[in-house]
């Protein structure tokens, strides 16, 4: 071959690396054009989205360290698939998940400073301690009462906790280093038993509040000692809300008995909507019912101290479920205000008195309203279960869910259960699409 015969080779080949690269280029660049055109993409406002294999049951928002904490399984009992899941807050990356067993969480107690969290499950006496920066459980526990829910007291640094044992009401404080039980004390009720409600912390009171049948007890934080029981007789009291600039604490009510209607002196509904106020540092009685008329009883509800408004939505069961409106209450007078639309039934509010916003979540997406005049500011087409915490830059952790839907079991889930009979799922496949999401809102009118 002389020189001219290779000179002319050389440039053939060269030709042909040119054409094949230029082809490789334009395939992948192809492959990514396809991808961005079928991809989901994040609504705006949306900063992450985590996905998980099941239902989101309970999410903490760790302020201290940006993580957000997630129980979450098949929301069934005797189930192989609860675990614990730490997500880094912005990044939306899962940074340790922990299998914990067939028992469904209940609840949940995280002490920020030691990274310690307290696992309570449904129907069970058993608790696991967990340690969120490193994912290790620390150990398993056997309580010697069945929880109701749980608290962490920053007072002291442990976990406070609702009960029963024996058919006695009691609250306990609990060890978060050891997982011991370092005292209980006996909780008044009265009328016919249902429960106890979770413990809510009145901080700069240092009192905490827990409904028991038939009325709400008042304790010192510090050494839990009953500071006084208020009976309530207007309705059953199911949440508490406080206000740690008054120490007003608000009670919500079910099954409160509605009045007659003025026209024709007949009920006009079986129950309506209402709360009680107590005060959270005596358990003084201040209103023994706030109606909230066009509700059958309150669902979600938020409190902004700064504006003195709690915001409610009708609870489905009991009223309208096409009732797309948030109730908002003037709680100096007790005078209802108007009402706020939402694109969908609230299930969740959570109140920014930094921002001056009113957040409701829905099926019908998140809307963000202005505490002061009530004007809807802002919509993202994000359907949501629960809005579970607000960080110090306005970020919002958001679960979302689809409902489960019973489906015939596939050949991978039959032979799944035929190696492993402890992983089969009880009677039904249960799928879910549920997430994690990190969420970001205006404050500036977008509508």
């Amino acid at each position: 071959m002389n020189r001219s015969q290779g000179f002319v080779h050389r440039r053939k080949k060269l030709r042909r690396w040119r054409i094949g690269g230029t082809l490789a280029l334009l395939l992948c660049l192809a492959g990514g054009g396809t991808y961005w055109l079928i991809r989901d993409a994040l609504p705006d406002g949306v900063v992450a989205a985590t996905p998980l294999s099941n239902f989101v049951i309970i999410a903490w928002l760790d302020a201290t360290h940006r993580t957000a904490l997630v129980l979450y399984g098949r929301g069934v009992p005797l189930s192989d698939v609860h675990r614990f899941a730490v997500i880094a807050g912005e990044r939306g990356t899962v940074i340790h998940d922990v299998a914990l067993g067939e028992y469904m969480p209940a609840t949940m107690a995280v002490d920020e400073r030691s990274g310690h969290v307290l696992v309570t499950y449904m129907d069970s006496d058993s608790a696991t301690l967990v340690d969120n920066r490193s994912g290790r459980i620390i150990r398993s526990l056997r309580l010697p009462f069945h929880p109701f829910g749980t608290l962490f007291n920053p007072d002291t640094g442990n976990a406070v906790v609702s009960a029963r044992a024996a058919n006695r009401y009691l609250a306990a404080i609990l060890d978060l280093q050891t997982g011991s039980v370092r005292r209980t004390i006996a909780l008044q009720a009265q009328g016919p038993a249902y429960g106890a409600g979770p413990p809510t912390l009145d901080a700069t009171a240092h009192r905490i509040l827990i409904t028991s049948p038939g009325g709400v007890n008042v304790l010192e934080a510090r050494s839990l000692r009953l500071i006084r029981f208020t009976p309530i007789a207007t309705g059953d009291t199911d949440k508490v809300i406080v206000d740690s600039q008054t120490h007003r604490a608000y009670v919500t009510l079910v099954n409160s008995p509605a009045p007659p209607c003025l026209a024709t002196n007949r009920v006009c509904g079986r129950s309506i909507g209402a709360y009680v106020v107590i005060d959270a540092r005596t358990g003084r009685l201040l209103h023994p019912r706030v109606m909230i008329p066009g509700t059958g009883a309150i669902g979600a509800i938020g409190l902004s101290e700064r504006q003195q408004r709690p915001f409610v939505s009708d609870y489905m069961i009991y009223g309208n479920r096409r009732d797309n409106q948030v109730y908002v209450v003037d709680a100096r007078t007790g005078r209802p205000l108007a009402p706020i639309r939402t694109s969908g039934h609230a299930t969740t509010i959570a109140v920014d008195d930094k921002s001056n916003l009113m957040v409701a979540g829905s099926q019908g997406g998140i809307d963000a309203a202005d505490t002061r005049a009530g004007t809807l500011l802002n919509h993202i087409p994000l359907p949501v279960d629960r809005i579970w915490g607000i960080d110090e830059k306005g970020n919002y952790v958001v679960s979302t869910a689809d409902a489960a839907a019973p489906d015939k079991p596939g050949f991978f889930d039959r032979v799944r259960a035929f190696l492993n009979t402890a992983g089969a799922s009880i009677g039904v496949n249960v799928r879910s699409n549920s997430s994690v999401d990190i969420v970001h809102i205006d404050a500036r009118q977008r509508r």
